[in-house]
């Protein structure tokens, strides 16, 4: 990270392996694609193309008919989320008031997924 960044950890997410079934186990991954959309995710392993890593999230359960959802890993495994902001502005007005704010939701949506998951 450059030296006139800034990094402010916000929150942590738990990941679960989501597999076909039991038996996906011990596969060699080679990766192929990288996927931004949880449900598009979920619906390729699904259909038997893959195993994934994936956040622990309110969606997940509806496609758990189809798929094996592990419990969330170890915190180890934990997603972090972190606000990276310029140092030179660290002290104005403004960008006080959005790490506040950010920091505010970020503890909303990690109590909601505390909640959640478990």
């Amino acid at each position: 990270m450059p030296k006139a960044a800034l990094v402010e950890p916000l929150l942590t997410e738990p990941l679960a392996l989501i597999t076909r079934d039991r038996t996906d186990r011990g596969i060699e991954v080679d990766p192929m694609v990288e996927l931004d959309s949880l449900e598009t995710i979920a619906i390729l392993v699904g259909e038997g193309l893959g195993v994934s890593l994936v956040p622990c999230w309110r969606g997940l359960e509806r496609f758990a008919p189809r798929l094996h959802v592990s419990q969330p890993l170890p915190a180890e495994y934990d997603r972090r989320r972190c606000l990276i902001y310029p140092n030179k502005n660290r002290n104005d007005p403004l960008w006080s008031a959005f790490r506040g704010l950010v920091s505010d939701c970020a503890a909303i949506l990690g109590a909601d997924r505390h909640r959640d998951v478990g």
